[in-house]
């Protein structure tokens, strides 16, 4: 016999078959309740990630130029009735309507910036989504079927003064 089986055996002796199936019961209990207690602390967090997710977004959507990549572009972002928009600044395409917002509308939907991007190359709006980066703009712009990403990156001037 195993040392298990040793210790066991007389626990198991002086209960009846009752006795167990009741003591059996009470661990399923038990358990379960330890089941939907780790369920429920599971979706408590992914809502307070989500919650924290997009506070994340809030705060770093913030004022600043940035720039575009294209034709020395300067987009300079600000907030106007609670949505962010961001106009040109710079270029160095002398056709570019200078002070014209490239980005319009932005607001914050289910965590993401949502709002249009303007094509001075097409002289269209376009839908899109911002996901501030750090010192970046991931901008993600679709059109129809079509989509592109766009990367903008603060400039560094202005990133030494708002420090």
């Amino acid at each position: 016999m195993t040392s298990s089986r040793l210790i066991l055996k007389p626990f198991f002796k002086k209960l009846s078959f009752k006795a167990i199936v009741s003591k059996l019961a009470e661990f399923k209990s038990i358990v379960m309740k330890l089941a939907a207690t780790s369920l429920l602390l599971s979706i408590i967090s992914v809502i307070f990630s989500a919650s924290l997710s997009a506070h994340e977004h809030s705060v770093a959507l913030t004022t600043g130029v940035w720039l575009t990549g294209t034709d020395g572009g300067k987009i300079e972002t600000y907030q106007k009735d609670e949505q962010w928009f961001g106009k040109l600044v710079a270029s160095d395409n002398d056709k570019a309507p200078i002070g014209i917002d490239i980005l319009r509308n932005f607001t914050l939907i289910d965590g993401q910036w949502q709002g249009e991007v303007y094509s001075i190359k097409r002289q269209q709006l376009a839908d899109a989504i911002i996901e501030p980066n750090q010192d970046r703009l991931v901008i993600e712009v679709s059109i129809a079927f079509f989509s592109k990403t766009l990367e903008w990156y603060k400039d560094e001037a202005t990133k030494q003064f708002q420090e």
